[in-house]
């Protein structure tokens, strides 16, 4: 199976930082785009995503799966499914192996679809916006792009010709 590990904050979505109403939630211009060709290219489509936000008292767990099925829906409604979505709850200081730059979403959503990590360069790969999501990549040695938080729109290098450019962006 062909794998994208996708960063939520700054990557599906803009970092407004602890986004507590869906009403707030802003989709990353491009999104849309590059996940239905991630998607027509054959690879599966998994978020990875810490919310630390639960365990510091802005939003519970319900709200989180909520928001989730938000962004859920309306990817299916323009046609590109996310085959799963993975968050971890906890503080930065509870020292817990699912968040990252620990690699424990990812090596569940290996265990749990049947990844194969280490198939060759093109997949899988990850989009990433924090420097902690780019830790669990080089730990699992899976190649990455990265969008700085600020950058408003996904660059068009990134999509070239049909192929997903994979590598750093800075």
């Amino acid at each position: 199976m062909k794998a994208a590990f996708l960063d939520r904050d700054g990557v599906i979505n803009e970092d407004l930082g602890y986004v507590g109403k869906i009403e707030n939630f802003k989709f990353k211009e491009g999104i849309f785009e590059l996940l239905k060709l991630l998607q027509d290219l054959g690879f599966a489509l998994f978020v990875v995503t810490n919310q630390s936000g639960i365990a510091r008292g802005f939003f519970n767990e319900e709200f989180v799966k909520k928001t989730n099925e938000f962004i859920i829906k309306t990817f299916n409604q323009r046609e590109a499914v996310i085959s799963d979505y993975f968050f971890c709850p906890h503080h930065p200081d509870d020292s817990c192996k699912c968040r990252k730059p620990e690699t424990g979403m990812i090596l569940k959503a290996k265990e749990k679809y049947n990844i194969d990590i280490l198939v060759d360069a093109t997949h899988p790969f990850a989009i990433n916006a924090s420097k902690n999501a780019i830790d669990v990549c080089k730990e699992l040695d899976i190649k990455y792009v990265r969008f700085e938080r600020k950058e408003e729109n996904f660059p068009k290098e990134v999509v070239n010709r049909g192929e997903v450019g994979v590598g750093k962006w800075d």
